[in-house]
């Protein structure tokens, strides 16, 4: 099938646990959840004001999405709103990674650092 939403060139694409469902990010700003069996929009979300440069899964409902705009958003299916915003770094934010334990999130940057960010608070707590 061909997943058909975006407007811009797609820049990532990461699976979820069960291989149920796709994430995109993309230069359109967005992320689009997708239904993998179906190839369904689940969710698309638009919080960026640039371009969204990488995805990553928290766990089964919820991800984060970082972008160029220097922000890194977390979001869960079904919700209209972000649950997290972490803001922290002076240039784009080029890749995110959730540990395993889904409580803490690395973030590289164009800033020339690397963060930890905890869901328990509003700044990074490692830089």
């Amino acid at each position: 099938m061909t997943l058909q939403r975006h407007k811009g060139p797609v820049f990532s694409l990461k699976w979820n646990r069960t291989g149920s469902m796709l994430l995109s990010g993309s230069v359109d700003k967005t992320a689009i959840v997708w239904d993998t069996k179906t190839g369904d929009v689940v969710q698309q979300f638009e919080f960026h004001k640039a371009p969204t440069l990488d995805v990553d899964w928290r766990d089964a409902d919820s991800f984060a999405s970082c972008s160029t705009d220097r922000m890194i958003y977390v979001c869960k299916l079904g919700n209209t709103n972000y649950l997290k915003c972490f803001r922290g770094h002076n240039d784009e934010v080029n890749a995110i990674k959730w540990d395993p334990s889904g409580t803490l999130l690395a973030s590289c940057s164009d800033d020339y650092t690397a963060k930890v960010w905890s869901m328990k608070q509003d700044t990074y707590i490692h830089d």
